[in-house]
């Protein structure tokens, strides 16, 4: 993702998420990334929301994180996928996103 660029819904081509292990993915966030972005590409797992916060603050790429992890970790920016997560996703959560689309100028 380059520039101010939101991912494409329904196609996600050149956007990296960051998302939860193997093990997890029937969880209802995953599900609903995956919808929205099929074709992004899987820049990194872990089932650590924290882990995932950092990695996005670092530029990894997108994550579905809560609000505590979110709120408490530099350089994340909240932003519409313009579709609320499915049943099932903390309404706490949130997609966010770290890269030079903001001008945080950290990434």
């Amino acid at each position: 993702m380059a520039g101010s660029d939101k991912p494409s819904l329904g196609d996600g081509t050149g956007s990296r998420v960051i998302t939860m292990d193997i093990a997890f993915l029937e969880m209802p966030d995953v599900v609903w990334l995956k919808r929205l972005l099929p074709n992004a590409t899987v820049a990194h797992r872990s089932n650590n929301r924290e882990v995932q916060a950092q990695l996005c603050s670092h530029g990894a790429g997108l994550a579905v994180l809560p609000r505590p992890s979110s709120d408490v970790t530099p350089n994340i920016v909240a932003f519409d996928l313009d579709e609320p997560p499915q049943d099932g996703t903390p309404s706490s959560a949130i997609t966010a996103i770290c890269g030079d689309w903001h001008g945080c100028g950290n990434c």
